[in-house]
């Protein structure tokens, strides 16, 4: 491959705008259309980049420029360039012009790229995607309060998808248009291009003829004509290779560009179209696509309202001989949903090019021993989307596997697959765990401050069944954490009305431990520790959560798997949470506003942790400390004065043979990887000890992707196995609580709250006696790196 060359992937740019009347604003309608040559040439000068040929409609205007394409439509306009252009640098001129001109205000923005193959030949920002994130916020106007940006990975090397979206409105609608919820814009990325089929992209020796016509040529030789035979073409070629198009078909566009080289062939292909088009036109459009281009690799971007566009794509590429390598789907405000599926051709025996994938991380700052983002107001990157949710979980993905061999004793966790009965409701549960030190370059002598328990048949009852995962912080963090992982069993395990009331039991236990830990020899001051654990009473789960752990259960829908959270994290970003600490006397500030350079009068983060800037943290009143992220925890005897407490939310569900297994784990899990992407993988496995070791290897090596360290990693992950629903009306004498059964897990509140098939409870109770009890099961450290999973899977059977 060549170590230098013209930049094929484009940067694209979409601005949507308002006025007083947006369906008939300026004469005629025309809106941003008004805009004259000279503003445009402005713009593009900015960019670096001119216009080479034009077409319009009644719809719209269609430039096709010196790098790639220009559309202006009444109310939006899309750019997209390639090579080192300065796209970015485009908003403040046309911000200016739209607002003096023409009286429209931007309402939402939207900015996506590949992964560029000459990376280091791009000038700032675009050096990485962070200073893209910076300049984008920086540029757009505080109006734009709802943001989100995000990288979507991809198995294909050269590939990957960068997308920043911010709106005025907190709604995945596109645009807050109605109309546009029935379109989808499809974005395709080509590379390794059919060698003899890219030679059809170069001017001939000697041709005389300008840019237009040898376009057209193109255009009629190469097929891309047929693509789209309604459409009114725009071309042009380039000297002495290279070539673009712009299509107009009523009020819509496409548009091609080609970057033929050897070494770093590449073409992309746009088009929107509607919901409401013939299921057959995808398929017609992209085999015609792929017949023009026949790629090795190549990688679709579908962005809708709806998730049902995506799986046209599949259908009709799997046909032409193209296997999909990965699926990726997240949300964007106003934008809609966006899958990103990867592509290879079987039949070519090829290697991938192997140009730098830029799944960049963003800047820390370090403060009170712990690290947070500060870039898209993710306090521990759950939310933003940097590894967004797998496609729809479709059981499908998860049978494609070999033989497993089962061992008396695992090879990589070094633990024997354990099993417990549920005699109550004649089923059982399979179990294991494993817990990862983190990986600290400047502290290689830290402890891991992850603790479990896991207790079996609490209080001699052979159907009650305890598992939890502590993960402690601050400098006396691994002394909090395996003080509250013994004491909180001992308290629950001790407590006779357990079984009568679970929910008032666990919320005793959590306010004891604490009172304990207050006045025990550790100094939690400025230390403590998270806590999530699930109680197994029967065929119930009680599900306690005091900081930003997490539990999920896995759920059969169809041929489906689907992620529900048992737990939600809790931060200042939770709008109760906010409320209720400043109630408490916290200070709710962004490390920015604290150090004195943003506004402190102005909240800057947004409604939820995929949204906003730096990321909001609980300060006192008059002083820099202690800085907490999460809202609740064990311990932090300071953070306790200004509303950081240990009440758990508690959340009831009962089971049904739907649900498969639930997985209790640390933010060390879920840092880089959703709720449905942790499910997903553990579908892979009907073992849970190789899916322990797969998620904590993806996990540690994620980390270390974007991080110069990792954090500790413990996982738990049970299976339910043999429940049917012959034992329903068993209540296990825990008729004291609610039980219907819960089909999916929300964020609950202080109180009972029942919404339909939905059982929620939370409840503050008074401290139990506090007496002994048996061992628990005692924590061992696992070896400083996790070994990656066996290559032989076995998928979850049901």
């Amino acid at each position: 491959m060549a170590v230098s060359g013209f930049e094929g992937f484009e940067k694209r740019l979409e601005l949507h705008f308002f006025g007083d009347d947006p369906k008939n604003m300026g004469t005629l309608g025309l809106g941003l259309r008004l805009l004259d040559f000279d503003s445009i040439q402005e713009v593009l000068d900015e960019v670096q980049c001119t216009v080479v040929s034009a077409v319009a409609n009644h719809y719209f205007d269609a430039y096709v420029l010196s790098e790639s394409s220009l559309f202006v439509y009444p109310t939006k306009i899309i750019i997209k360039t390639c090579g080192t252009t300065q796209l970015l640098k485009s908003i403040p001129p046309l911000l200016r012009h739209a607002s003096l001109d023409l009286g429209l205000t931007l309402s939402s923005c939207r900015y996506t790229r590949g992964n560029f193959i000459f990376p280091r030949a791009q000038p700032f920002p675009y050096t990485n995607f962070q200073n893209e994130v910076v300049y984008l916020e920086e540029s757009l106007p505080a109006a734009l309060c709802y943001r989100k940006a995000s990288v979507m990975p991809s198995k294909t090397p050269s590939h990957a998808w960068h997308v920043f979206s911010a709106s005025t409105q907190n709604t995945t609608c596109r645009f807050g248009d109605s109309d546009d919820d029935d379109f989808y814009t499809l974005e395709i990325c080509m590379t390794e291009l059919d060698r003899n089929l890219a030679r059809n992209f170069f001017r001939r020796p000697g041709d005389d003829k300008n840019g237009d016509s040898a376009g057209k040529e193109m255009t009629e030789l190469t097929g891309i004509s047929q693509i789209n035979p309604r459409a009114l073409i725009c071309d042009f070629a380039f000297d002495p290779c290279g070539y673009s198009m712009n299509g107009i078909d009523g009020d819509r566009h496409s548009t091609i560009h080609v970057t033929p080289e050897d070494g770093y062939s590449y073409a992309s292909f746009e088009c929107v179209g509607s919901v409401y088009d013939d299921r057959e036109d995808v398929v017609r459009m992209l085999k015609k696509v792929v017949q023009v281009f026949r790629p090795a690799t190549m990688s679709v971007s579908t962005t809708c309202a709806s998730y049902e566009v995506w799986t046209r794509v599949a259908g009709a590429l799997e046909p032409l001989g193209f296997k999909c390598r990965s699926c990726a789907a997240d949300e964007f405000p106003a934008a809609g949903t966006v899958v990103y599926q990867t592509f290879v051709d079987r039949r070519k025996n090829h290697h991938f090019q192997r140009h730098n994938v830029e799944i960049q991380g963003y800047p820390f700052h370090h403060s009170h021993q712990e690290l947070h983002f500060r870039a898209m107001g993710c306090v521990h990157g759950k939310c933003c989307g940097r590894y967004p949710q797998s496609s729809d979980g479709d059981l499908r993905d998860f049978r494609d596997a070999g033989p497993y061999s089962a061992q008396r004793k695992h090879i990589l966790s070094e633990r024997s697959l354990e099993l417990v009965p549920v005699p109550s409701h004649d089923f059982r549960l399979e179990y294991s765990l494993l817990t990862q030190r983190g990986y600290y370059p400047d502290s290689p002598d830290k402890e891991n401050q992850d603790s479990f328990c896991v207790r079996t048949q609490v209080r001699g009852n052979p159907n009650i069944h305890f598992f939890g995962v502590f993960d402690g912080h601050g400098q006396f963090g691994t002394q909090c954490s395996n003080f509250v992982k013994d004491r909180l069993v001992e308290i629950l395990a001790n407590d006779p009305t357990l079984s009568a009331d679970p929910v008032k039991a666990y919320n005793s236990a959590f306010l004891t431990t604490n009172y304990e830990l207050h006045n025990s020899d550790i100094d939690d001051t400025m230390s403590g520790t998270t806590a999530i654990t699930v109680l197994v009473i029967g065929n119930t789960l009680y599900v306690a959560n005091v900081g930003d752990s997490r539990a999920v259960v896995a759920v059969k829908d169809g041929n489906r798997i689907i992620a529900e959270d048992l737990s939600y994290d809790q931060t200042p970003f939770r709008k109760d949470e906010y409320g209720r600490v400043k109630l408490c006397g916290a200070r709710v500030l962004s490390v920015d506003q604290v150090e004195g350079l943003k506004d402190p009068d102005i909240q800057t983060w947004g409604d939820e942790e995929s949204e906003g800037g730096d990321p909001p943290r609980l300060w006192v009143q008059n002083g820099m400390y202690p800085g907490t992220a999460f809202t609740r925890s064990v311990g932090d005897s300071t953070a306790e004065k200004i509303g950081v407490v240990a009440t758990p939310e508690v959340s009831v569900l009962q089971l049904t043979p739907n649900h498969l297994f639930f997985v209790v784990a640390s933010d060390g899990v879920f840092e880089f990887l959703s709720s449905q992407a942790v499910v997903n993988m553990a579908a892979k496995y009907s073992d849970p000890r190789d899916a322990c070791a797969a998620i904590a290897g993806e996990s540690y090596k994620l980390w270390l992707e974007h991080e110069n360290r990792t954090d500790d990693i413990t996982i738990i992950i049970v299976h339910i196995k043999g429940l049917s629903n012959s034992g329903g009306g068993v209540t296990d004498g825990t008729s004291g609580t609610n039980n219907r059964p819960a089909t999916r897990m929300r964020k609950v509140s202080e109180s009972s709250v029942t919404t339909g098939s939905e059982v929620f409870r939370s409840v503050r109770s008074d401290s139990s006696e506090v007496q002994s009890c048996q061992l628990v099961l005692s924590m061992n450290r696992s070896p400083a790196i996790v070994v990656p999973s066996p290559a032989c899977q076995s998928p979850w059977s049901w």
